[in-house]
């Protein structure tokens, strides 16, 4: 260094420095660094604000009584007087700076250490924003009116561009401006911003290192003497003002108090991965060596500067952790909750395994003894809060970075001997082991107050839980191999006595004799007996009017939704027992690359289209149904002005049955397909010219505030046209955000978007001629064409085959409830029967019908899952997975403690040997589907609902025979046991492609 450069002492003699942030961890350093070394230095203003009601003058004078500080004061109490308190507020304009303060720093300060900062990567953007980026605006224009400014530096972090691998000493050009950015969170409602939040980000891990990099792409623009400090990992110190010394729980250090105390016992980490770490002694001494440099040179643009670790020694994550567990374990730490152990691995799934066995589990068990002794249980929030944070940290510990650092080393160069020796700042002369053991000790310390007199007590607690930790394991393991033989030998002996019996042929179970338990005459259909018994006294079955076939005679009908389990029934129903049908129209969407005439040939060769082929021929099907290429959830239907015409002039009838029946649909989604979709197709029919009937399909479920359904229209949740505008021109992160406030009491957008549905269709009926037509929970074919068919394992169906499947083991529902059930066959004879009951009775009182069973016939979940255990016990499934078991649960809490115990455990122990088998893990994949459809299926487990179906019931009574027959709406005849069993041989062959003479292998699988 040139003899004539001022030293870093010399260069900061008479100065005034304005420090923001210095209440924090690395601000008490600098305060203190600068009180230490900079003896002539004039005044340090620290700027301080209001905390939790702590006014500022306590803040400070608390400071001045805890480390470091404290050391200044009882050493150099003279040094002490140079800090000047400055009460003010970095978020607020102007620093909320009185007008005297203000003046004062006008008139002196010539160096600005912007240190203020919320380090926390669980900020909302709004938070971190604020404080970090509109905090750095704030402070740089105080800076702009300091005449007598020299240096202003801004603390930053070296992973505030962590999306780059390489990270270089330059500026990184943001993709937003960060005034924008600002501009937003003033006025765009939080929920939205949380929305809004993860486009933003644009690859960064958290809130934090975005606002970090916004804050620096305004001091890049600042115009003044600048230089901006990165910081890699900021830990204990090396040296000053103690070796060990910290005062925080950030990072590293929590990690390691956590893992210490015995609570934390995995992380995904890379062991081999190097770990930057800087001691904050040697990060204070370079932010002020470059505030000295910066101050010489005045340079045009800022400096930028790695302060990172030197690659000459590094430290891996494997090293730091085996290290801190050893003096961990030298050193315990009072208050120990079980005997620290664990360790890293790089397998997300196995670290989630572990998270649920040695985090979750016992603290579930912990917490019921807590509770059972009359306290207040706590570690199941205690590990909900250290899994937050692991996930947030654990970015950083499963990547690598290479920082760039040569001005740092060259800074070093500038140096003379003395500020070399002051100013320390070379990470080669760090021994790890010395510092990680200092580092624990002062942890210890400095942050959880643990005197070295406790260390003793603390080793004695530590042996006690050592043999507590392996007594508990000897004890599990015991009772894990009792647990597997008490399942298993029961097993064995209850299979044994099942063997192989012939297989009774399915006619002769749906025909058996009288005398087994028939339940039609409670069924929804229920036929009244005066009727039975005219019915059979008519002689001459041919000569009695097929009043509904003449009704559809010579008519053209538009379907909607035909693709669609209810809609491939309906139309199967048509060719099959209505061929007079003029022409069915078939509006079709292009999915997955197959073009509309495709896909109804896929539909076409379905088994369900079987029996049709055969009566009629394939030919004539195909003449019989127009494809007509459109999309409901499309502007304008995506038909083409011919194919509109078209409609406008033909059409008699419209089955609206286009809809996203699943629950966890995104609302924007759901509402344009739904609800903007019905609006379109009930502005198509108000044009077609010969319209009969427009009947919408909704769903007996779109109205779960009643508990009892009348058959009426209800008001909306809210006003389908506002929502439907409101979906059209908002992004779908901002629509998904408010998803919630939107839905308000209902469960789902699929109920939320019926029941908007309905509103539209209620609106449009003084216009056209219209129905609501609801349907309950349909469920396979009863009898035709195809008993059992089904394309879909919605219902009662999914659960009786993961329950078969030995998947399902639990579920939290009321038992003694009952949801509402009914055949697809049955539905479609009802939504035809509700037709001709409004074209040919000309019945038009009646525009809702509920398509319901439950008012007169009831099968509780209690009923279903003992019944479908018998069933999956005669015919099992391939490809068990455990033998079934399990049951309801009345109680969410066991019900989550079974799902950890018989769904989670299990699943990872499976993926683990599939793994280890080299193939690719399923289990953990399937359950949670499995919790996914569980959060849907809970609401309608555990809420009961009643639905009045008169209408039904009356329309009915109209029939003749031929048409009691031909579409039939009564279950008398019904045996719920045989239907099960078809429903679950259906699912077998036609979803789960088992063909019936699989039946004897699984069933020695399931032995």
């Amino acid at each position: 260094m040139a003899s004539n450069v001022p030293s870093i002492s010399e260069w900061f003699q008479g100065r005034n420095v304005f420090i923001t942030g210095g209440s924090g961890f690395m601000g008490k350093v600098l305060i203190y660094k600068l009180l230490l070394s900079c003896n002539d230095l004039d005044n340090i203003f620290v700027l301080i604000r209001k905390k939790r009601d702590v006014d500022p003058q306590s803040r400070l004078k608390l400071m001045m009584q805890e480390n470091p500080l404290k050391m200044i004061r009882e050493k150099h109490p003279e040094k002490i007087e140079k800090i000047v308190l400055v009460e003010g507020d970095t978020t607020c304009n102007d620093l909320a700076l009185s007008s005297d303060d203000k003046q004062k720093l006008i008139d002196k300060v010539s160096v600005v250490f912007h240190a203020a900062a919320n380090i926390k990567f669980d900020l909302t953007l709004k938070e971190a924003v604020t404080i970090n980026t509109l905090g750095t605006k704030n402070v740089i224009n105080l800076a702009k009116q300091l005449p007598h400014l020299k240096s202003f530096i801004h603390i930053s972090t070296s992973y505030c561009h962590c999306d780059e691998t390489v990270l270089e000493e330059r500026y990184y050009q943001s993709h937003i401006d960060p005034e924008e950015v600002i501009e937003m969170i003033n006025n765009i409602p939080n929920n939205v911003l949380r929305a809004m939040t993860p486009k933003l980000l644009r690859g960064l891990p958290n809130t934090y290192a975005f606002s970090k990099a916004l804050a620096e792409s305004l001091v890049q623009k600042c115009s003044l003497p600048a230089g901006v400090i990165r910081p890699s990992i900021v830990m204990a110190s090396w040296k000053e003002p103690k070796p060990g010394w910290i005062d925080s729980f950030s990072g590293p250090t929590a990690l390691m108090v956590g893992a210490g105390k015995g609570v934390v016992r995995t992380m995904l980490c890379n062991y081999k991965y190097e770990i930057n770490i800087i001691p904050c002694d040697m990060a204070i001494n370079t932010i002020i060596a470059l505030a000295w440099k910066v101050g010489r040179e005045d340079p045009e643009k800022p400096i930028f500067m790695n302060v990172t670790n030197d690659t000459e020694n590094p430290i891996s994550w494997g090293y730091a952790v085996d290290t801190g567990k050893k003096y961990t374990l030298m050193y315990p730490f009072t208050g120990l909750l079980w005997y620290p152990g664990g360790s890293i691995t790089t397998l997300r799934w196995f670290h989630w395994l572990r998270v649920i066995l040695f985090h979750y589990i016992p603290a579930l068990f912990i917490d019921l003894l807590v509770f059972l002794t009359g306290n207040k249980p706590f570690l199941v929030k205690v590990h909900n809060k250290v899994n937050i944070g692991i996930d947030l940290i654990q970015y950083y510990t499963t990547k690598r970075w290479e920082f760039r650092n040569d001005r740092m080393k060259e800074l070093q160069a500038e140096f003379n001997s003395s500020d070399r020796e002051e100013f320390f700042m070379d990470t080669k002369a760090i021994v790890w082991d010395d510092y990680l053991l200092n580092y624990v000790l002062g942890t210890r310390l400095y942050c959880l107050k643990d005197d070295l007199s406790t260390i003793p007590r603390a080793r004695k607690v530590l042996w006690y839980l050592y043999f507590a930790d392996w007594f508990v394991k000897i004890s599990l393991t015991i009772f894990f191999v009792w647990f597997i033989y008490s399942w298993i030998n029961p097993f064995k002996e209850r299979i044994a006595t099942v063997g192989d019996k012939k297989e009774t042929k399915m006619n002769t179970r749906l025909h058996r004799s009288s005398s087994r338990r028939i339940l039609g005459q409670h069924y929804a259909f229920s036929v009244h007996t005066e009727l039975t018994v005219e019915i059979m006294a008519r002689p001459k079955m041919e000569e009695i009017p097929d009043r509904i076939a003449e009704t559809f005679k010579g008519q053209n009908i538009l379907i909607t939704g035909g693709t669609g389990f209810l809609g491939k029934v309906i139309i199967e129903k048509f060719l099959r027992c209505l061929p007079n049908t003029e022409q069915i129209y078939m509006l079709i969407r292009t999915k997955k690359e197959k073009d509309p005439k495709r896909r109804l040939e896929e539909i076409f060769n379905s088994p369900l289209f079987e029996k049709v082929k055969k009566q009629r021929g394939t030919e004539a099907l195909k003449k019989s149904v127009t494809v007509i290429n459109g999309d409901v959830s499309l502007p304008g239907l995506g038909i083409s002005s011919e194919d509109r015409k078209m409609l406008c002039e033909k059409i008699n009838i419209v089955y609206h049955a286009a809809a996203t029946v699943r629950f966890d649909e995104l609302l924007k989604k759901a509402v344009l397909l739904n609800t903007r979709g019905t609006k379109q197709m009930l502005g198509l029919a108000k044009e077609m010219k010969h319209l009969k009937l427009f009947a919408h399909i909704s769903t007996a479920y779109c109205h779960l505030e009643e508990k009892v359904l009348g058959e009426k229209p209800y008001p909306p949740p809210a006003d389908p046209h506002k929502i439907i505008k409101c979906v059209e021109w908002m992004d779908d992160d901002v629509v998904e955000a408010m998803t919630d406030k939107i839905l308000g009491h209902l469960p789902n957008t699929y109920a939320f978007t019926k029941a908007l549905s309905e509103s539209l269709v209620e609106e449009a009926m003084p216009h056209i001629p219209a129905i609501i037509l609801r349907p309950s929970i349909v469920i396979p074919i009863w009898k035709e064409p195809i008993p059992g068919w089904t394309d879909n394992i919605n219902g009662p169906t999914g659960l009786l085959i993961g329950a078969g499947k030995g998947v399902i083991r639990t579920m939290y529902c009321n038992d003694s409830g009952y949801a509402d059930y009914l055949p697809v066959d049955i539905a479609v004879n009802a939504i035809l029967a509700s037709s001709w009951n409004f074209i040919y009775c000309e019945d038009h009182e009646k525009r809702v019908y509920n398509l319901t069973s439950s008012s007169e016939f009831k099968i509780s979940w209690a009923e279903i899952i003992a019944r479908g255990r018998k069933i999956t016990e005669k015919v099992p499934l391939n490809g068990v997975v455990w033998y079934p078991g399990g049951s309801m649960k009345k109680s969410r809490l066991i019900h989550n403690i079974c799902v950890i115990l018989f769904h989670m455990i299990p699943a990872y122990l499976i993926d683990g040997l599939i793994f280890l088998a080299g193939y690719k893990p399923i289990m953990c994949r399937v359950q949670r589907r499995i919790q996914k459809g569980f959060e849907v299926f809970e609401y309608y487990a555990n809420n009961q609902w009643d639905f009045e179906n008169a209408n039904i019931f009356e329309v009915r009574s109209k029939f003749n025979p031929v048409e009691y027959e031909k579409y039939q709406l009564h279950g008398e005849d019904m045996d719920i046991d045989a239907y099960f069993e078809t429903c679950i041989r259906a699912a077998r062959i036609y979803i789960l492609n088992e063909p019936p003479e699989t039946l004897p292998a699984a069933r020695r699988h399931l032995r």
